[in-house]
């Protein structure tokens, strides 16, 4: 059963020690949304899984356009642009991020990240 707590003023879900952070673009389209999914024990560490899971949302496309890529990516044809969508964040969440990045690092004994943020 799926558990949310609000954080942020934002409901995050949380699942037997599963937690989900998103990061919103500054454009505030909703398919710039970053998804960071990590595991926590009980005590409010990180667990001793070695990842920490990244998604995001590449647009949508119609069944037909899908169709026709998947029939290029068969025979080969690779566009030059790729297929990915970009992410902007704003200052709060790279601190946020950060600082769920310098969490994992101390949770497996390596160096954190060491970045400052001069007010301007």
């Amino acid at each position: 059963m799926t558990a949310y707590t609000k954080k942020n003023n934002r409901l995050v879900e949380e699942d037997a020690g599963i937690h989900h952070e998103y990061y919103e673009c500054m454009c505030d389209s909703e398919e710039h949304v970053l998804r960071i999914t990590y595991f926590m024990n009980d005590d409010n560490s990180l667990d001793e899984f070695e990842e920490i899971y990244i998604t995001t949302f590449l647009g949508y496309q119609g069944f037909w356009r899908r169709l026709w890529g998947g029939l290029k990516y068969i025979f080969g044809y690779n566009s030059k642009y790729g297929h990915f969508e970009c992410t902007t964040l704003k200052v709060s969440d790279a601190i946020r991020f950060r600082d769920l990045l310098n969490r994992f690092l101390e949770s497996k004994n390596r160096p954190i990240l060491k970045l400052e943020v001069k007010d301007e």
